[in-house]
């Protein structure tokens, strides 16, 4: 059984300049474009042996950054410290690490996180990204990801383990969080993937090779042994 509900993001550059983000860390060539969400991704599936499994991907939402859209711009966070830093910064920062009304913000990275549950046992689970594709950019090889562990309380983020263990250009074929594993009755877990445009000491939207406009595609599974499945899928359209 399967259930799938999509979620829509866009891209569409307009303008360049030269920016260092103090609180992320990074130097990046600016672009805004436009962002839409339709809402948290979920699916739900009878298990296996009777249980249920749950599957929600959710794009965090950090509130009132300050930040002039959710639009991504090119950035540098090629760490585990450096995400953890990123994330407890709502994925934003200014241009100079000044803070004021007359600040403008950008946005470095997207936040989601990917809850799994199952009600009752299951055997040979498997939790996999199974794609995230990015389309229309020239050097898709910037587009970047991380996945890993952590917690939140009061909207302070750790990162406890990467299960990539860098952040590294979208994967060409799927990553698994968890792998064949028999989970009990009660299974519950939320991991997180981060999804940012790797910085270049250039402009990256001038329509040349070094462009990186475009947009993202991506698919989390949830299955058994049994041959049950839940999917969630975020896509641009």
């Amino acid at each position: 059984m399967e259930n799938k509900n999509g979620q829509g993001i866009f891209y569409g550059v307009i303008g360049v300049a030269t920016l260092v983000v103090a609180i992320i860390g990074a130097t990046f060539a600016y672009f805004s474009a436009s962002a839409q969400s339709a809402g948290d991704i979920k699916g739900t599936t009878l298990g296996g042996s009777g249980g249920v499994l749950g599957l929600q991907v959710s794009k965090v939402d950090f509130g009132d950054t300050g930040a002039t859209s959710n639009d991504l711009v090119p950035t540098n966070i090629s760490t585990q410290a450096l995400i953890q830093s990123a994330i407890n910064n709502k994925c934003v920062a200014s241009a100079d690490g000044s803070t004021g009304d007359d600040v403008t913000v950008y946005t470095g990275c997207h936040l989601y996180t990917i809850h799994a549950t199952s009600q009752s046992a299951v055997n040979g689970a498997t939790l996999a990204l199974t794609s995230l594709t990015v389309s229309d950019a020239t050097d898709d090889a910037k587009w970047q990801y991380a996945l890993f562990e952590g917690s939140e309380s009061s909207g302070t983020y750790t990162v406890s383990s990467m299960i990539n263990s860098t952040p590294a250009g979208f994967p060409s074929s799927a990553v698994n969080l968890i792998t064949s594993q028999n989970l009990p009755a009660g299974y519950d877990h939320t991991f997180y993937l981060l999804v940012y445009v790797q910085n270049d000491a250039t402009s990256q939207n001038a329509g040349n090779n070094a462009d990186v406009t475009g947009s993202y595609t991506g698919t989390v599974s949830f299955t058994t042994s049994e041959g049950s499945e839940v999917q969630a899928t975020f896509s641009a359209s």
